[in-house]
């Protein structure tokens, strides 16, 4: 285990190159957005101000939930600011439901799973929080997804979504259909192609 250059934070854990602290923030952020997400979708707000005040008290709710509240309060902005961005940059658009949060997979957990509500298509979006994530292994965890989704829902599965919450603009759609691998983002921000085939 190496240091992760962070005062105060655990050293880097083996999972897709983040620290165990960025795992811990990623964890809770996951939580957060399945509940946001697992309400009706026309129920978040438009407006800025009144979607960050919803963001901000159910992080509250995730962090007040956990065994060691006051040591993680200090993780509370961190956590709802992921959250922010991932609902921002990459919020599936409807009939995109979410299947589940840290959902297991063979010998894996993956953050996010999505299925198609007309279709049945399944995604799977892998969340990374940390500027000092490995890109090879989070390509790695990424590639072995597509496997293990590819292995358990055959011609549903489209692919994995790493969805770079950091840095945006390097997240990449990694293709089960063909193997191939795509920005997901264009430098406008949205997504690059239909996700529904």
């Amino acid at each position: 285990m190496r240091s992760s250059g962070h005062r105060g934070r655990p050293p880097t854990s083996d999972d897709g190159g983040q620290t165990a602290y960025e795992s811990s923030v990623g964890r809770k952020a996951h939580a957060v957005v399945a509940r946001l997400l697992g309400r009706d979708t026309a129920d978040l707000p438009d407006d800025p101000l009144e979607r960050a005040k919803l963001i901000l008290g159910v992080t509250q709710d995730v962090i007040s939930g956990s065994r060691a509240a006051e040591r993680e309060r200090a993780t509370g902005a961190e956590v709802a600011g992921a959250a922010a961005v991932y609902l921002r940059r990459f919020r599936l658009p409807l009939p995109w439901e979410l299947m589940g949060s840290e959902l297991p997979l063979e010998d894996k957990r993956v953050d996010l799973v999505f299925h198609s509500g007309s279709s049945q298509q399944i995604l799977i979006d892998e969340l990374k929080f940390g500027l000092g994530t490995s890109r090879a292994a989070a390509d790695h965890q990424a590639q072995e997804y597509v496997r293990v989704g590819r292995t358990r829902w055959g011609d549903r599965f489209l692919g994995v979504r790493l969805c770079l919450v950091s840095a945006p603009m390097r997240s990449t759609f990694y293709s089960a259909t063909d193997g191939s691998t795509s920005p997901l983002l264009t430098p406008g921000g949205t997504a690059t192609r239909p996700l529904i085939q």
